[in-house]
């Protein structure tokens, strides 16, 4: 079974899963959050910081350009959006009332 931490597989086993438990695909809603640039270097001298920095910027865009598009081509609307930025984020969900929670993490905190 291949790995569900990642892209396409991670977000059909998370439908495939809810279906499985009763959901219909067409009253599913996303909120989309993440790909912020959280490796944040500051120093001028090591110019392999800024190289990985900016690799990490491209990889959350990429995760939320893919997100975007994957939602949209299942028919599954966006309702509410929190990506990039530089500050890391925790979400806290709600089963029982199905409301998302998110709360900014300083860099000193993560």
């Amino acid at each position: 079974m291949p790995i569900t931490r990642f892209g396409e597989y991670a977000i059909k086993t998370l439908i495939q899963e809810m279906i499985n438990q009763g959901a219909s695909l067409k009253n599913l809603k996303a909120k989309i959050f993440g790909g912020s640039n959280v490796l944040n270097f500051s120093s001028k001298k090591d110019e392999r910081k800024k190289d990985a920095q900016k690799k990490d910027a491209l990889i959350g865009e990429e995760n939320i350009n893919f997100a975007r598009k994957f939602l949209k081509k299942i028919g599954i609307p966006i309702v509410s959006v929190d990506v990039g930025g530089v500050s890391s984020r925790k979400i806290f969900f709600d089963t029982t009332n199905y409301k998302a929670f998110l709360k900014r993490i300083n860099s000193a905190e993560s």
